[in-house]
């Protein structure tokens, strides 16, 4: 217990200390001095995107999972970092911002920059823009609102430029809000991206286009999957029943792929797109620049499949605390060639390789390092809520006293 409050007070003094740290970005991600950031190939022609799906935790994160957080940035050395959504659950103000930070630390402790999109869950306690301004002011935070207008908030997109450092865009990420809930109400199912949002994405592609001369190859980055999942599942009986069966708009499928759909993975659960489908897979298939939509939100899928000519690539979870499976837990990587950018390699990283002798021992030890780290940041977050929340009357007073 003494070394464990011992640990926790260095591990608060260290948090304090990190409040006031500004992260350079790496080397691949450059400030252009006026608050944004220019990305760049590496000198190799390399770019290495990290995504992390739904971590989907509390004030105080599991400790195994931000370990795996820390452990796959080390050993991937990756230029970036994509936030799949559902990080962060909690309705008060400074736990919510603790756990956020908790799950930033194992990046900012590096100097990785990362970009997220919206979960459902997210916005569910707290705003958007609230997190956004916690997001926003920890590390070197790439996701902005490219126009406020738009439904949701947070969809834009990330040009990387050549590593020549000419204004040349070889690529495109672009990041999508899918929304939370249809007409915000969650009895009615979960949203997707609007028809506003589809309309930016077009004109975006297509100024994009005109100024470089030449379509631009690029990813797309959501939390929802599209509809048109259920295209390539095996149609079940309307009497079929059993954990292998789900149904999707009055029709009953298989938990597997049609023996002549382009796909493989595993699929542990039923796809959850929202019901209504909005056009956006339609939407990009004509406009022909996306290659693959990565998606979160169903914990246990972890898949790639071909529709229309775009890829539907799942991600599986992080998650500890929420739904989760052994056999997908994991981190995913994708790395991209500026020699050759209309391909791209793709991989899943499980938890399970990345320790396959984990002891009972080494569980209770990430969980107690993770536990330190947490009061630490919550103890740090409500310091620094009480402070704003009496600097008004402390303003106040100082005034009357000077006066």
């Amino acid at each position: 217990m003494r070394l464990l409050f011992r640990k926790t007070i260095a591990w608060l003094l260290a948090a304090l200390l990190a409040v006031g740290l500004a992260v350079p970005a790496s080397a691949a991600v450059l400030p252009d001095g006026a608050g944004s950031y220019t990305l760049r190939f590496n000198e190799d022609g390399s770019f290495k995107i990290v995504i992390f799906a739904d971590c989907q935790d509390g004030i105080i994160p599991n400790g195994r999972m931000t370990k795996f957080m820390a452990d796959a940035l080390d050993k991937e050395q990756p230029d970036m970092v994509i936030f799949l959504g559902d990080n962060v659950l909690q309705e008060f103000q400074p736990f919510n911002q603790a756990g956020i930070e908790q799950i930033l630390r194992p990046l900012v402790e590096r100097g990785i920059p990362y970009a997220y999109v919206w979960g459902n869950h997210d916005g569910e306690y707290n705003t958007k823009e609230n997190m956004h301004a916690i997001y926003s002011h920890y590390g070197t935070c790439l996701t902005h609102d490219a126009e406020p207008a738009l439904t949701g908030f947070g969809t834009c997109n990330l040009p990387i430029y050549a590593s020549d450092g000419s204004d040349d865009m070889v690529f495109n990420l672009w990041l999508m809000d899918s929304n939370m809930y249809l007409d915000g109400d969650k009895s009615k199912g979960y949203d997707y991206v609007h028809q506003d949002q589809l309309d930016w994405y077009v004109r975006t592609s297509e100024a994009i286009a005109r100024e470089q001369g030449h379509q631009v190859p690029s990813l797309m980055f959501q939390h929802i999957i599209v509809p048109e999942i259920y295209d390539l599942l095996e149609i079940a009986p309307e009497d079929a029943e059993g954990e292998n069966v789900c149904e999707y708009n009055g029709q009953k499928y298989y938990l597997a792929f049609r023996e002549d759909a382009d796909a493989e993975g595993l699929m542990l659960e039923s796809p959850s797109p929202s019901t209504v489908n909005g056009g956006q897979l339609s939407t990009v298939a004509e406009r022909g620049d996306v290659m693959a939509i990565f998606t979160g939100h169903d914990h246990t899928n972890n898949f790639r499949a071909t529709v229309q000519g775009v890829e539907l690539i799942q991600c599986s979870a992080m998650a500890f605390m929420a739904r989760n499976d052994d056999r997908t837990r994991g981190y995913h990587t994708v790395v991209l060639s500026e020699d050759n950018p209309q391909d791209f390699d793709f991989t899943t990283t499980l938890y399970t390789e990345m320790y396959p002798d984990e002891t009972i021992a080494d569980q209770a030890e990430a969980y107690i390092d993770g536990a330190g780290w947490g009061v630490a940041y919550v103890l740090k977050c409500l310091v620094q809520y009480l402070v704003d929340l009496f600097r008004p009357l402390t303003e106040l007073l100082t005034s009357l006293t000077a006066a």
